[in-house]
């Protein structure tokens, strides 16, 4: 067993986190498509384009729609997959291993207490394992792709966000209930009130 929780989570299989990966990938590319075919759509209205030109747009999008839920649910199928098998993997390694520990009878109360212990705790652990990987790439990359599609098509409307939305987050993580790990810019808590 390793000592460390994300060696565990390599142990539980590199070749599934890099194909997770790669599916979080896909997927934060192909949430970009349907943004510009959305532009073109209104743009294509607006400026007077045929039916026929703009229905095509429609048909577009709704495949890129369903290629992007279909990735979604592949990607969340697997996670889960992954999830389950380090689950079940925890439980039979810590059943395996109390198992070596007693070798007279356990009572009832203490094997209750056991069970409820190797139920309980291998589950956070399972999700942790088959999100650790893909949830911050997936997240992350998409701020970054409809970041740059924003400075792409409209440079000035994305500083503008920007400098909304980072006065918002300094304030988020200054609330007293947001963290203990505090930013350097906020004020120090007074002791006093808790």
């Amino acid at each position: 067993m390793p000592k460390k929780l994300f060696g565990f989570v390599l142990l539980m299989g590199r070749h599934h986190q890099i194909a997770i990966a790669a599916l979080s990938i896909l997927l934060f590319l192909a949430g970009i498509a349907p943004l510009e075919v959305q532009r073109r759509i209104i743009n294509a209205a607006t400026g007077g384009a045929s039916y026929l030109a703009i229905l095509i747009l429609v048909f577009a999008y709704l495949g890129l729609a369903l290629l992007e839920g279909l990735t979604k649910l592949a990607l969340n199928l697997y996670r889960g997959w992954i999830g389950e098998v380090a689950i079940r993997w925890l439980r039979m390694g810590v059943l395996a291993a109390s198992e070596c520990f007693h070798e007279s009878p356990v009572d009832a109360l203490a094997e209750g207490v056991q069970l409820s212990i190797v139920l309980a705790k291998a589950e956070p652990v399972g999700g942790f394992v088959g999100t650790s990987v893909s949830e911050p790439l997936l997240q992350s990359g998409i701020l970054i792709a409809v970041g740059g599609y924003m400075i792409y098509l409209q440079p000035l409307m994305a500083l503008a966000v920007a400098v909304v939305i980072r006065p918002v987050r300094r304030r988020l993580s200054c609330h007293p209930r947001a963290s203990s790990i505090r930013c350097g810019v906020c004020p120090p808590r007074n002791s006093a009130r808790r």
